[in-house]
């Protein structure tokens, strides 16, 4: 797979080096860390081909508008790591080898605020049973 660095994105909370698969368009976005490892993913809406019969995206918390280097998008995160640590240490090759791509949560950005998402069913379910949702 190719990548494209894609720089000067400054509406994103937390940065890190952020790369787009050439081949696949732009529908999604990798963030890597500082040390290179793989820390989260924007998924990316073309502002002019969304249909709000299907999805609102422009009243969502979940997804903010931005220029895509050429184009409206709306725009969603999910950091695999803490995002405290992606522009900042990052992780190393051991804690890549150990922890996986996700390492130890889960984590959605919805509007400023971090989401912490369970990384279990059993955690989500017992979110919703205390009137937690994620919608």
């Amino acid at each position: 797979m190719s990548l494209s660095i894609i720089v000067d994105y400054t509406i994103f909370r937390f940065i890190g080096n952020l790369y787009v698969p050439t081949e696949f368009g732009q529908e999604f976005v990798l963030i890597y860390d500082v040390n290179g490892f793989i820390a989260g993913m924007h998924s990316v809406a073309a502002a002019d081909t969304i249909h709000p019969d299907y999805f609102d995206f422009p009243n969502s918390p979940w997804y903010r508008k931005t220029d895509m280097v050429g184009f409206e998008a709306y725009v969603g995160t999910a950091y695999f790591v803490n995002p405290d640590i992606i522009c900042s240490t990052g992780r190393t090759q051991e804690q890549f080898d150990t922890e996986g791509t996700l390492s130890k949560g889960l984590w959605f950005l919805k509007g400023t605020d971090l989401v912490s998402i369970p990384m279990t069913m059993e955690g989500a379910e017992q979110d919703v049973m205390q009137g937690i949702t994620y919608l």
